[in-house]
């Protein structure tokens, strides 16, 4: 049997600062807010939390926990890299825009790959440390 899994809902991260992270993906990367929540929770030690939760036009949503009192863990270096959320564009066009539009903002493009299949990515962080890839995949 083969699976009957649909495909990626949400992805769920830790936040730092909910509204330099709104003004990243909301005001940059132009993604609507569709959810705001917050309250305590006893999984937490009793911290308050809110999410805040953006959606991609392709309906995944992109969630941002910032949880009372956590510390932002050190950089690992190189390893922050291999963990990260690669969001797809559908022109070539379309992913010179975004490197064009995160070079005059304070987002600067940190690495640019070439890989096979002639797929084309920018990679960049938020203000949360984490890496995000933009992608262009040929014939997709």
């Amino acid at each position: 049997m083969g699976s009957t899994l649909h495909g990626i809902d949400h992805v769920a991260l830790r936040c730092f600062d909910s509204s330099a992270t709104e003004r990243f993906y909301g005001g940059l990367l132009g993604l609507p807010v569709v959810e705001r929540v917050g309250g305590k929770s006893e999984l937490w030690d009793d911290r308050a939390w809110r999410l805040t939760g953006f959606q991609l036009p392709s309906g995944q949503l992109l969630d941002f926990f910032e949880i009372e009192g956590t510390p932002r863990p050190p950089s690992q270096g190189y390893l922050d890299t291999v963990q990260h959320v690669a969001i797809g564009v559908r022109t070539r066009e379309d992913l010179e825009l975004w490197r064009k539009k995160l070079e005059a903002s304070d987002c600067p493009v940190l690495e640019e790959q070439s890989h096979a299949a002639g797929r084309h990515s920018y990679y960049f962080a938020d203000p949360n440390g984490y890496y995000l890839e933009l992608t262009w995949r040929p014939n997709q």
